[in-house]
């Protein structure tokens, strides 16, 4: 879901001008400062509601789709301007580089918070509601090393493009948002419907994992319906230019298949929707897992959430310097087999726990 956004939604990150910022930053840096600053209000509208307040509840809900809505702009952002501040030959130190600074944010954002709760006095058994409120706003303010940064960093300079009215850019963010809510609405108001579906058909067929599975993605794919019905009816009622609409989203998509070709496109799009799929399932299940394995959790905290990721943040900073000694593509790939093979061998630190 979150790729599919980025999807829909990156293209009008990249032509929709800000006024007052973008005269002061520059386009890039404007959205950048822009989505870090929604970054801290959705922390800090976060921080104000207490979830054991079951009435107040929407508006962490509110605040979290903010947060992801934000967060995902931020990282459309970053990857435009890595990829544009250097030439070809070192974007594999960007992205490597890119890749560590994230692991490093997932310390300090995952890691970080629970020893600041715990510190503040929180603790299991024990909820303390202030506690976390004082951690979630001083993740608010860590958010101010974003914010520096994208004020000190110089803004890269794009080819020149064609001006479009403010006008033309705003009906099309209009319509954008027209297909979200439909998109959103099918599932708000089919998620009863879906669930009773599921338990029938599991019921009545004896394989409700699969039946689930494919209610989900029939729902994904009334969805999606919903939204290109919703924009060929905006198209047809005037909401916006379809020339804007068809240079926006349907002229790359034809330039990227005739490009590569059929085979090789859809080869790559495959790659591209399923290479982390392996990683999400595991970030889902593994704790369940290494339980049943009878790991403490202290020997699944060091592993996980210490062990793994500074290993993971070593290899980001450790490959820059690979590609720029041997410059060879493949050595990436070999890195990555050999840190797999000694983490699933050695497991440094983990001791199976007694029952």
């Amino acid at each position: 879901m979150g790729y599919s956004f980025k999807f829909v939604w990156a293209p009008l990150v990249d032509r929709l001008p800000i006024p007052l910022l973008t005269e002061w930053l520059g386009r890039r840096r404007a959205w950048l400062l822009l989505a870090q600053l929604l970054i801290i209000a959705s922390i800090v509208a976060m921080a104000m509601v207490d979830p054991a307040d079951t009435e107040r509840l929407k508006w962490m809900a509110l605040a979290a789709v903010a947060l992801g809505f934000s967060s995902a702009t931020q990282d459309i952002v970053i990857d435009a301007y890595r990829i544009e501040a250097a030439e070809s030959r070192l974007q594999g130190m960007m992205s490597a580089c890119y890749i560590a600074g994230y692991r490093v944010g997932m310390i300090v954002a995952g890691a970080g918070a629970l020893f600041l709760a715990s510190g503040f006095g929180s603790a299991v058994g024990a909820y303390d509601y202030a506690a976390w409120q004082m951690a979630y706003l001083i993740m608010a303010g860590v958010m101010g090393v974003g914010v520096m940064t994208t004020l000190m960093i110089k803004e890269v300079s794009l080819p020149q493009q064609a001006r479009t009215s403010l006008r033309y850019h705003a009906e099309l963010l209009l319509l954008f948002f027209f297909c979200v809510i439909a998109f959103v609405s099918v599932f708000f108001f089919g998620g009863e419907v879906a669930t009773v579906w599921k338990q029938t058909l599991g019921d009545y067929t004896g394989h409700p994992y699969v039946m689930n599975f494919l209610v989900e993605v029939l729902l994904l794919t009334t969805a999606i319906l919903a939204a290109w019905i919703v924009s060929r009816v905006g198209l047809r009622a005037g909401i916006s230019d379809p020339v804007m609409v068809d240079e926006t989203y349907i002229a790359p998509v034809k330039e990227f298949f005739q490009r590569h070709g059929v085979k090789t496109s859809l080869l790559l799009l495959a790659l591209i929707g399923s290479y982390r799929i392996s990683d999400i399932v595991l970030g889902v299940i593994s704790n369940v897992f290494y339980q049943d394995m009878t790991f403490t959790k202290d020997e699944i905290a060091w592993a996980v959430k210490t062990f793994g990721v500074i290993m993971a943040v070593f290899g980001g900073f450790l490959w820059p310097v690979i590609h720029a000694l041997w410059r060879n593509p493949d050595a990436a790939g070999w890195g990555n087999t050999v840190c797999r093979y000694e983490f699933a061998v050695h497991r440094p630190g983990i001791s199976r726990a007694q029952p």
